[in-house]
C-alpha cells in the first residue's frame, strides 16, 4: 500500500523554507548596512584629515605673517634663511638686504652675536659692503663664530673693494700687522691712503704714522704732519699725541 504524506509534514517544510529566506534577507541587509556605514566612516576620516591639513596650513600662514619684531632672534634668522634658500640663485632686493642688515644691527647691539653673524652673512653674500665689513669684524674677534683672521681679511677686502672707508682701513691694518695675510707695509700704506682720503680720522692718523716711520713709503715728516693734523681736527686723540711727538723731531 502507498503511504500518503501528512499535511503537517508539508507545513513544517514550508515554515523552514520561509525561515531560511528571512534569515538570508536579514544577512544581506546587515552586510549592506555594514559596508555603507564603513564607507561613511572612511569619508568622515578623510574629511577629518583634510580639516587637520587646513589647520596646519592656516597656522603656517599665520606664523609666517607675524612681524619680525615679535619673533625671537633665532626665528627671524631661520625665517630669512629659509626665504633666501627658497629663492635659490635669485638676488634679494635692496630693501630686503637693508632690512636684514637692520636686524643684524639690533642683534649686534643686544650682544647676540650668533644671530648677528647669520644675518650679516646673508647680506654679505649678497654683496652688501657694510655687512661684509661687519662680518669681517665678527670673524676678527670671534663673536658668534670661531675667530678666523683669514675669513676676516677676506670679507674686509671684499668690502674695501667697494670703497667702504672702514673696510679699507681694516685691510690696511691687517696688512700692517700681518693678520690673515702676509705682512706688507706697501699694501698697508695703499689702503690706509684710500681710507684717509675719504676722511676717516684713524686712517689719516695711521697714514701719518706710515710717513713718520717710513712704513711702505719714504719717511716724510711734512706729509706725516699734514695727515696727523687732518685727524686731530676731527678730535682723534692719537693724532694729537703724534703732533706733539713731531715737534720734538723737528727741533
Amino acid at each position: 500500500s502507498v503511504r500518503r504524506k501528512s499535511p503537517q509534514t508539508d507545513n513544517s517544510k514550508n515554515s523552514n523554507l520561509y525561515l531560511w529566506i528571512v534569515i538570508g534577507c536579514l544577512s544581506v541587509a546587515l552586510i549592506v548596512s555594514f559596508v555603507f556605514n564603513d564607507r561613511n566612516s572612511l569619508d568622515d576620516g578623510s574629511k577629518s584629515a583634510t580639516n587637520v591639513m587646513e589647520i596646519v596650513k592656516a597656522d603656517t600662514i599665520i606664523q609666517t605673517s607675524i612681524d619680525a619684531d615679535s619673533l625671537s632672534d633665532i626665528k627671524v634668522v631661520n625665517q630669512i634663511g629659509d626665504e633666501n634658500n627658497q629663492k635659490g640663485n635669485a638676488k634679494l632686493s635692496k630693501y630686503e638686504i637693508d632690512d636684514i642688515c637692520f636686524q643684524g644691527i639690533k642683534e649686534w647691539t643686544n650682544n647676540n652675536y650668533s644671530a648677528a653673524f647669520k644675518l650679516y652673512k646673508i647680506a654679505a653674500e649678497e654683496g652688501h659692503a657694510d655687512a661684509q665689513n661687519r662680518l669681517g669684524h665678527l670673524y676678527e674677534y670671534g663673536y658668534g663664530v670661531m675667530q678666523d683672521y683669514y675669513e676676516a681679511f677676506k670679507w674686509f677686502k671684499r668690502s674695501a673693494e667697494q670703497d667702504h672707508e672702514y673696510a679699507q682701513y681694516n685691510v690696511g691694518y691687517f696688512y700692517y700687522k700681518g693678520y690673515g695675510v702676509m705682512r706688507d707695509y706697501y699694501e698697508a700704506f695703499k689702503w690706509f691712503k684710500k681710507s684717509a682720503e675719504q676722511g676717516l680720522p684713524k686712517a689719516q692718523s695711521q697714514l701719518g704714522r706710515c710717513y713718520e716711520f717710513g712704513k711702505g713709503v719714504a719717511i716724510d715728516l711734512f706729509e706725516a704732519e699734514k695727515w696727523y693734523k687732518k685727524a686731530a681736527e676731527q678730535d682723534f686723540y692719537e693724532a694729537k699725541e703724534a703732533l706733539e711727538r713731531l715737534k720734538d723731531k723737528k727741533q
